[in-house]
């Protein structure tokens, strides 16, 4: 039987297979919680369904962004802010940051930065397109 806090043991084992077969893992960790907190608050059943699918929908976005990140096979993290462009003359730093705002991602174009061995390209062309992998 369901208490005031929450579902059945029936009941959480039935949420819990539904979850796991529609591939919900954010929403079968969250969701007991939730349940309780909407319990104790007076929220109805909409306020848990809208709760639960909001945080199912956070933890995919998450993992698809550490996915995209994952396939660009990017090197170690590093920030734009991190790169001494002082000691490296030949990149233009204008041009670096100009990439790293994302324009030419938002309009469906393509950037080839092309530098001699120690230039520093992988600073000036991984890292400013980083930001942008959760846009996709």
């Amino acid at each position: 039987m369901a208490t005031p806090t929450g579902p059945s043991e029936t009941e959480a084992l039935r949420i819990d297979a539904a979850l796991s077969a529609l591939h919900m893992p954010g929403a079968k960790r969250s969701w007991r919680a939730l349940a309780q907190d909407a319990a104790l608050s007076g929220q109805g059943v909409p306020a848990v369904i809208a709760a639960l699918l909001e945080t199912e929908v956070h933890n995919r976005s998450e993992n698809a962004l550490r996915q995209r990140l994952r396939q660009a096979r990017f090197p170690v993290t590093k920030t734009l802010e991190s790169f001494d462009f002082a000691a490296q003359p030949s990149v233009d730093k204008a041009t670096v940051l100009a990439l790293a705002r994302g324009d030419f991602v938002r309009a469906h174009h393509n950037a080839v930065l092309v530098g001699n061995t120690g230039t520093g390209n992988p600073i000036t062309t991984d890292y400013p397109t980083r930001p942008h992998c959760s846009h996709a």
